[in-house]
């Protein structure tokens, strides 16, 4: 199991309060089905196009969650990021979707993350 899961884990099970559902920098509001999102499609991509460091880093924290809540349920990640890929690659992958699909960009950023890397490289065999 990742370690951060593992000391989350730890620390709830010791009385540590969960963090908060949101966070100071980023308010929340409700995407679909009432689910709480912080980045839509469209934020994404005006992040991307801004600064591609903090796009690198969102992508990788959403990967890292993503792998972190499936590990967690033990079911199987949805994409596989080959090993010799780098960080640019995987975000130019992520952005070449939002871009050619205007149409999703209002629906949470971290489920379009999931499904550009499902398109690019699809689960592992």
């Amino acid at each position: 199991m990742n370690l951060l899961v593992m000391t989350a884990v730890a620390a709830l099970a010791q009385g540590a309060q969960p963090l908060p559902p949101h966070n100071w920098m980023t308010p929340p509001h409700s995407g679909e089905n009432g689910r709480t999102m912080y980045f839509t499609g469209n934020k994404l991509l005006e992040i991307c196009q801004d600064d591609a460091a903090q796009c690198v880093r969102y992508i990788q924290g959403v990967t890292d969650g993503q792998l972190a809540a499936i590990t967690a349920t033990s079911r199987d990640v949805a994409y596989c990021i080959p090993h010799e890929s780098t960080a640019v690659q995987v975000k130019d992958v992520v952005v070449r979707f939002l871009t050619d699909h205007p149409e999703l960009r209002h629906r949470p950023a971290a489920m379009l993350v999931a499904n550009a890397l499902a398109n690019a490289w699809p689960q592992c065999k």
